[in-house]
């Protein structure tokens, strides 16, 4: 039989189709099938489904496969997957079915079946072990560390509000969470200003058990696409579940794939304890499916205009409120008739964006009703409430909601008030609050506000009524200068530049490092609105100001790791000061992108593009500094590559030119990239490399520089354990870490436990090596290091082998082989020969030789979050 396979797979390798690859996967995808045939049957059978829709489920199930139970990351996905795959089914075939029941039956039966198909030698023997390990994950105590959201822009809408006449909606959705052993989705769905997100809030503080605090809310801002090309945008999914994970510390997020992203947040919802979260005005189910929570137990809450599809959800649908309900009570009210008030609010709970005209409307005259009256004839309740409201205001309220609709961003506070309406922050704070109690515009986060999506389109519609155009472009424009105000001052705080020139002013305000952190954090998404609007609209004096703003945020964007938003900036004022003609700002843009952002992002050869395109810019310039850290850049770059002459080249030049400027600081950069080129390459000069690291500290240590202090005591330590002297070495790697850890270095840090870990290796104290290299993992996989993770991971794979943990360690071995695969670099192979010999030791030749990816590139350093 054997040999009909050999002479089958001859002819199919020949055949291009490579059948003895492909027959397991058949097999695995076969066996997959018939447990969901199988699973299935029970499902329907134990929760009384009707025998047709079982034939519509398993034609849903048919192609059920192996990703879609367990992933690559070991998350347990198989309840999003069901729950996807349900959402497909025309609920009319679903009648009287429990959707919950019936995912928990599927998964609990699929599980069974896989089981059972699963036994020594089985053909989903390795699906079954891998489920194995990941329940026995999910059995260890989890990180019962909750994060506070309040004072966030995750945090639940505050609302003194309270949801009246929907105790028995609640009552069913919290039953419902219970039984779902609160792994479920709850998907409310109704008309704009109908309750969504007010009921949505009021369960997730009932399911939390610190009063909602610890449930992340999410705007999706679904609805926004139906504002007729209005200045909102919908959200990112995939950028705010970044954002959302950063929150939890996972400051690398914003520079992971989409997939990771999505293992990661299953990972946190088992590990944090994450019991519900709230996705607001969701446009479809694009949005949800990164927030699905895996095996985690954690209701997701979707609050949208649309219904679920299909049998995703448990949904609640929450009807439009009709006029004539209000017509009726109306016609009776009177000015002392409890009873009648009563009635009325009861009848308009649905309705909360009326809740303020009604609080309005209580004991007032017989007048006021009537007027209220002749306004709701021809139209719905929620546009005769806003229209009652509007009209009471007075010309500065006018004013600043038209102000508020015609400026581009987001989230609305005082001191975007102020800068638009050029008055006091208290006094535009006294505003927005009257507004708020008006019901003109919603109470958010960190003393945030913003628009109803119903609102915004009346004021848009009557935008000249409220404020000019000629108004509103100079508003803009005020705001766009408070921004580069701040962003300079932001800047001021990140500034690794060396003291360098530019056109660009010194800010006048002055923050703090937590100030400027918070600002940047909060107003992100504001600064991104304003940069697609003024680049779309292109108005007069803004051009220049918005050049500044993102030649200013991009770096420090950077800096506190929003990689992705940073590359938005960078390449944004790369364009606009090519249309300005504005050659440094250009060639800033371009330093910056190159030497830090695509760097970083291991995109070399996009990376080098731009340096060099900045050293043609600077060269004409006659800029001989900007030209020096440009070429710092392509040094550490072609270190990165490993083409240890150019690296060389490039930076010693830049070094003569930092020499002859006097930049001690530019100086030791290049320092400590010529000393890590000494030690890495294969014909090393440690005695240089020593020399090269002992001057750039003493230079840094002259600036009070402890980030570059830190990396020139790492490099001598790791000079000092290739020399033997290992006692040296362990004082100089006390030093580094001390320093890294003051200065929140995350990457020396992880550097330096590297290094710990190898002199516990040669004092043969495995296990402590082995604590070592773990510390040093997650250190390098929380700033997002490749390189270093990497290396992190291959010597804890080799010391695995060494205790003998030969399982451990492939896992390990195979992890480091794929990083060093997808950067190009040769350890890959090393890596593979170790696979190969299944643990053995034998043959290996050495620990790996480790190559730094510094964070440098001659325009300062990072804090940790770079390369």
């Amino acid at each position: 039989m054997s040999l009909i396979f050999e002479v089958i797979g001859l002819i199919s390798d020949l055949m291009g189709l490579e059948f003895r690859e492909r027959l397991p996967r058949l097999r695995v995808r076969r066996a997959i099938r018939r447990a969901a045939r199988r699973a299935v049957h029970q499902a329907v059978r134990t929760t009384g489904a009707a025998s047709g829709f079982g034939i519509v489920l398993r034609e849903r199930l048919a192609d059920l496969r192996e990703d879609e139970v367990i992933d690559d990351y070991g998350n347990l996905v198989l309840r999003d997957s069901l729950a996807l795959r349900l959402g497909l089914i025309d609920p009319v075939t679903a009648d009287g079915v429990d959707h919950a029941a019936l995912v928990r039956e599927l998964r609990r039966a699929l599980l069974a079946e896989i089981g059972r198909q699963g036994g020594s030698g089985g053909v989903l023997q390795n699906l079954h072990a891998r489920i194995r390990d990941a329940r026995q994950a999910y059995l260890g105590p989890a990180e019962h560390l909750e994060v506070d959201f309040s004072d966030t822009v995750f945090a639940l809408p505050a609302s003194n509000e309270q949801v009246i006449g929907r105790d028995d909606e609640l009552a069913a959705l919290l039953d419902h969470c219970r039984t779902a052993g609160g792994a479920t989705i709850v998907w409310i769905h109704g008309d704009t200003g109908s309750g969504k997100t007010t009921l949505a809030v009021e369960l997730a503080r009932r399911l939390d058990e610190r009063n909602g605090l610890a449930v992340p809310f999410v705007r999706m801002r679904g609805s926004s696409r139906e504002l007729g090309g209005g200045v909102f945008r919908d959200t990112d999914a995939y950028l705010a579940l970044a954002d959302l994970l950063r929150r939890y510390d996972i400051l690398s997020a914003d520079r992971m794939a989409e997939p990771e992203l999505r293992a990661r947040w299953k990972s946190v919802v088992r590990h944090r304890n994450v019991q519900a979260v709230v996705l607001d005005d969701v446009l479809d189910i694009a949005q949800v499916e990164p927030f699905l929570p895996g095996d985690g137990h954690c209701v997701v809450i979707v609050s949208s205009r649309v219904a679920p599809p299909g049998l995703l959800a448990r949904s609640l649908a929450i009807p439009a409120l009709p006029a004539e309900a209000v017509l009726r009570h109306l016609a009776g009210l009177e000015a002392d008739d409890g009873n009648q008030i009563g009635g009325l609010i009861r009848s308009i709970s649905a309705a909360p964006l009326a809740m303020p005209l009604i609080r309005l409307l209580s004991g007032r005259p017989r007048a006021a009703i009537n007027g209220l009256l002749e306004k709701v004839q021809d139209v719905d309740l929620i546009a005769a409430a806003h229209r009652f409201a509007v009209e009471r205001l007075d010309a500065d309220l006018r004013r600043s909601l038209g102000l508020l609709a015609a400026q581009p961003g987001f989230r609305l506070t005082a001191e975007v008030l102020a800068a638009l309406d050029g008055t006091e922050t208290a006094t535009a704070a006294s505003r927005l609050h009257t507004l708020s109690e008006l019901g003109l515009l919603k109470v958010g986060a960190d003393g945030a506000y913003g628009f109803h999506d119903r609102t915004y389109l009346h004021i848009e519609a009557e935008l000249d009524e409220f404020v000019s155009a000629a108004d509103g472009e100079a508003a803009r424009l005020r705001l766009l200068l408070h921004q580069l105000d701040r962003a300079r001052a932001v800047s001021a705080h990140f500034d690794d530049a060396q003291g360098r020139r530019s056109r660009i002013r010194p800010a006048n305000l002055r923050f703090s490092a937590a100030e400027a952190q918070r600002w940047l954090t909060l107003e992100r998404r504001n600064l991104v609105d304003a940069l697609n609007y003024h680049r779309e609209h292109r108005e007069t004096g803004t051009t220049v100001v918005l050049t500044d703003i993102c030649l200013l945020v991009g770096p420090s964007l950077l800096r506190i790791g929003y990689t992705r938003d940073a590359e938005v900036f960078l390449r944004a004022a790369a364009e606009l000061a090519t249309e300005l003609d504005d050659r440094l700002a250009e060639a800033e843009a371009r330093r910056a992108l190159g030497g830090r952002v695509l760097r970083m992002a291991d995109r070399y050869a996009d990376a080098e593009k731009e340096l060099r395109r900045a050293i043609e810019l600077y060269v004409a310039l006659g800029d001989a500094e900007g030209e020096a850290g440009a070429r710092n850049g392509l040094g550490h770059i072609a270190r990165l590559r490993e083409d240890w002459d150019a690296a060389v080249r490039q930076l010693q030049s830049a070094r003569e030119g930092y020499v002859e400027l006097g930049l001690d600081r530019g100086e030791a950069e290049c320092l400590l990239g010529l000393a890590e080129v000494a030690m890495l390459r294969d014909e090393r000069d440690l005695d240089l490399a020593f020399t090269h690291y002992r001057d750039a500290g003493r230079l840094f240590q002259d600036r009070n520089d402890l980030h570059g202090l830190a990396e020139s005591c790492w490099g001598r330590g790791e000079v000092s354990r290739l020399r033997g002297a290992l006692p040296e070495a362990a004082r100089f790697y006390e030093t580094a870490l001390d320093l890294a850890r003051q200065t929140h270095d995350q990457l020396v840090e992880g550097e330096t436990r590297r290094g710990l870990g190898e002199l516990a290796v040669a004092e043969g104290q495995l296990t402590e090596a082995l604590a070592h290299f773990d510390a040093a993992v997650g250190l390098h996989q929380r700033i997002m290091d490749q390189v270093g993770t990497a290396d992190a991971l291959a010597r804890r794979g080799e010391t695995l082998l060494a205790l003998g943990r030969h399982d451990e360690a492939r896992s390990a071995l195979d992890e480091a082989g794929k990083l060093y695969a997808g950067i190009g670099h040769s350890h890959a192979e090393r890596m593979r020969q170790l696979l190969a010999e299944h643990g053995s030791r034998e043959n290996a030749e050495g620990p790996v030789k480790r190559r730094r990816g510094m964070r440098k590139d001659g325009g300062g350093g990072g804090n940790g979050n770079g390369r």
